[in-house]
């Protein structure tokens, strides 16, 4: 007779150093498979922002030559402006100074004022602005602005008491924590590109 208890591999807890290894190397597997759906999940989102504030102002500059009249778009990404969203494209009065700003222009989709917010619609949750500094310079105007007018000629330029101020850059970022994109708008003819 033997000495001992006899070995029951059915009795064995917990597992082996092998079972372990096999099982991290799968989800390290698993995980690097995903990490580029993850990343490229983002991208759409992105682009899809910026195309949508390139179109505002697209619509904005094609709505001032089409009408005769200025048309401008306010950036309002802090909320500081109470009768505009974070995007709101505008009809230039000459009603108050340095302008006044008629909120009557329609998205012509919805027939609804054409306004809208990149953040709390989804799909684009966590895109923004980036704040660090206002996207627009204009000749003779010391600081940057938040917004853009588009004269009847197409011209982008910052309207001031009925005097035009030409457009000298514009680099307004969209961003979403990780990645950017630029949108520009070419001082002379206004028109508009994503970079």
């Amino acid at each position: 007779m033997r000495s001992g208890a006899p070995h029951n591999h059915n009795n064995r807890r917990g597992f082996s150093l092998i079972e372990m290894t096999l099982v991290i190397a799968l989800v390290g597997m698993a995980a690097l498979a995903a990490l580029p759906t993850l990343s490229a999940s983002r991208a759409p989102r992105l682009e899809l922002a910026a195309a949508r504030i390139a179109t505002a102002l697209r619509f904005a500059r094609d709505a001032a030559v089409r009408s005769g009249q200025p048309h401008g778009v306010l950036f309002d990404p802090l909320g500081q402006v109470a009768e505009g969203r974070e995007v709101t494209v505008y009809r230039v009065t000459g009603e108050a100074s340095p302008f006044g700003r008629a909120l009557d222009v329609t998205d012509p989709l919805t027939g609804q004022p054409y306004a809208f917010d990149l953040s709390g619609t989804a799909p684009a949750r966590d895109l923004r602005l980036d704040t660090t500094s206002a996207p627009f310079r204009f000749r003779g105007l010391g600081s940057p602005q938040w917004e853009l007018h588009f004269l009847p000629t197409g011209a982008a330029a910052w309207l001031q008491d009925g005097a035009p101020r030409l457009l000298e850059g514009a680099a307004l970022v969209v961003t979403d924590g990780v990645a950017r994109r630029t949108i520009g708008v070419l001082p002379v003819s206004g028109r508009v590109v994503v970079q």
